[in-house]
């Protein structure tokens, strides 16, 4: 597990607008864009594969020389500079204004033997219809939770093993949070972590419907909520994307 450390993300969500335009031959160095994007191929290639699909090449700075590692996941700030040619993999150049890494972590098994340092502290969702969404075979979760700043809190999406489905037989995940004893709870932080779900997918199928819970600070923060994961093709993130 690893710590949440989100204090820069409000900060660095507020450094852009979106103002997407869709005319290629005007783009302007006075707008920018903001989203969600994956490094999959070798960083030294300068590419970023937005949460949408969309090939950004990194023209300025000079290459991703940021300490970026093969599936680092971001939330990035962006001018296009120019669009792509038609024979080239990429769909457009751009300079990186700013970014700021996403926490990105795999199901857990819940055990006997690890329960405790899972934890079962309350987090709640400022709007529970789009906190929680599938983007990129990621269940992204943007949650609010009570602590200080330098205190290590974890943040874990779980399955128990004791039991791991619904009567009807439907998988059952739990956001699990550990505090680490923080009593501190003024004012409350924000933060947002990415769940890799490619360990649901099964030979023979093409989608997973599963239930995701998480406890709150009382039972009307209380989250509960079916999703059905297609992994034909990644699900485009309710965020603006390219």
């Amino acid at each position: 597990m690893r710590k949440i450390g989100y204090g820069l993300l409000i900060a660095f969500l507020a450094m852009g607008t979106f103002s997407c335009n869709d005319n290629s031959d005007n783009y302007s160095l006075n707008d920018m864009w903001i989203t969600i994007g994956n490094i999959e191929d070798d960083p030294s290639s300068n590419l970023i594969t937005t949460d949408g699909g969309t090939k950004l090449f990194v023209s300025a700075p000079a290459g991703l020389d940021h300490g970026f590692e093969l599936g680092d996941r971001m939330f990035i700030n962006f001018t296009i500079l120019a669009d792509g040619k038609e024979a080239e993999a990429i769909d457009h150049y751009i300079k990186l204004n700013g970014y700021n890494k996403i926490l990105t972590k795999k199901i857990v098994e819940l055990t006997d033997e690890n329960i405790d340092e899972i934890g079962h502290d309350p987090i709640w969702l400022q709007n529970q219809n789009e906190d929680v969404y599938i983007a990129n075979h990621f269940l992204n979760v943007d949650f609010m939770y009570e602590g200080a700043p330098w205190i290590t809190h974890f943040i874990n999406l779980v399955s128990d093993v004791e039991n791991p489905t619904n009567d009807e037989g439907i998988p059952i995940l739990e956001i699990r949070h550990n505090a680490n004893d923080d009593e501190y709870t003024n004012p409350p932080l924000r933060a947002f972590v990415s769940f890799d779900l490619k360990q649901l997918q099964e030979p023979g199928k093409t989608e997973v419907t599963f239930i995701v819970k998480s406890k709150g600070r009382s039972e009307g923060e209380n989250f509960e909520k079916t999703f059905t994961y297609t992994y034909d093709e990644p699900e485009v993130s309710p965020m603006q994307n390219m």
